[in-house]
């Protein structure tokens, strides 16, 4: 015969996943008064929500070039299951081995999410990961100046232009043929000494100047210059 029921709840919080078994052994009325009884013994299970961890690392792209951005496999692990992953940049949705275009250098910022089913469809929760993809800027179009001709002077004030320092450029004097000095390699204005004079066996003395991206992923950009001494 059935006296009474009554329900109850377990306060005792599982803060570890995993299998927690559980007894009821005592009832204590609203008087206060305790009796000892024998209960069904109970198991409860904690499932612990699947992380999503590192999901790629992704070199600096030129501006203009393609990205495939990586899959990432459903995952499986303490009874909760990750399962429909996308990919983000801001508000837009991108396809996995999609290729994309970057255009801009703003520092893009990936996102994939995914929707975790954590243990028997009980709980589902929402995470996102982001990859940083820095996208490096076409650097400025080389110009070493006019070609110089002087008499007998083996010194040379170079003229290139000056590499954008808002995009971190950086430039660079090398010899492509005959010899030469600089006061500052780095410089569009250096130096060039110790030119030798043009004969039946010497040719003009010509200079390279380059420019280079922050990444030096884009190609560099180049111009010559002759020097006649």
């Amino acid at each position: 015969e059935e006296i009474a029921t009554s329900t109850y709840t377990i306060e005792d919080a599982y803060t570890t996943f995993g299998s927690h078994n559980y007894q009821l052994t005592s009832v204590t009325d609203a008087n206060g008064c305790k009796s000892e009884v024998t209960g069904q013994k109970h198991k409860v299970t904690v499932d612990e929500d699947a992380k999503l961890g590192n999901i790629a690392t992704i070199n600096p792209r030129c501006e203009g070039s393609k990205l495939i951005l990586p899959s990432v496999p459903s995952k499986t692990e303490y009874n909760s299951t990750i399962t429909g992953g996308v990919w983000k940049i801001g508000d837009k949705e991108v396809s996995a081995n999609t290729l994309m275009d970057y255009d801009a250098h703003d520092g893009k910022q990936l996102y994939y999410s995914v929707q975790s089913t954590c243990g028997n469809n009980r709980a589902k929760e929402i995470h996102s990961n982001k990859v940083d993809v820095e996208v490096d800027r076409k650097p400025t179009q080389a110009n070493a100046g006019v070609d110089i001709i002087q008499c007998n002077d083996d010194s040379f004030e170079l003229a290139a232009n000056t590499p954008d320092a808002s995009k971190s450029e950086t430039g660079k004097w090398t010899i492509s043929e005959g010899n030469a000095y600089f006061s500052d390699d780095e410089s569009p204005t250096s130096i060039a000494s110790g030119v030798a004079m043009v004969s039946s066996t010497t040719l003009p003395t010509t200079l390279i100047w380059t420019i280079s991206s922050e990444y030096g992923v884009c190609t560099p950009t180049t111009d010559y210059v002759k020097l006649t001494n």
